[in-house]
C-alpha cells in the first residue's frame, strides 16, 4: 500500500465517522442554542435606553434546529409526499356520468 492509497483511506474512515457522530447529534438533540441571543431567549435593544425583548431569530426560545436535522426534516417530508397515494374521489353509481360541456 502506497502512502496516498493510506492516506485516503484514512481519511474516507475520518468523513464516515464525523458524518455518524453528527447524525447520531442531531437524532438525539435537535436543538442547539440560539446564536444570536446565547440561548436565552432575550437581547437588549437600544444604545441609550435599553430594553429587553424577546429574541427574533429564536423567537424568545432560546433553541433553533441543527441544520442536519432539518435537512433530515426536508427530505422525510419530501419522500412522504412522493410515496403517499391520494385516490380520485368516487362516483356515485345512482347519477348519470357527467359530460364535459352540459
Amino acid at each position: 500500500m502506497t502512502p496516498l492509497t493510506v492516506a485516503t483511506l484514512a481519511a474516507a474512515v475520518l468523513i464516515t465517522l464525523a458524518t455518524g457522530i453528527y447524525a447520531t447529534i442531531c437524532r438525539e438533540l435537535p436543538f442547539k442554542p440560539c446564536r444570536r441571543c446565547q440561548g436565552t431567549g432575550s437581547r437588549t435593544t437600544g444604545t441609550v435606553f435599553r430594553k429587553l425583548r424577546a429574541c427574533r431569530t429564536c423567537r424568545g426560545t432560546g433553541t433553533r434546529l441543527r441544520t442536519g436535522r432539518a435537512l433530515y426534516n426536508h427530505a422525510k417530508r419530501i419522500h412522504t409526499e412522493a410515496t403517499t397515494t391520494t385516490l380520485p374521489p368516487q362516483r356515485d353509481p345512482n347519477q348519470p356520468p357527467q359530460r364535459p360541456g352540459w
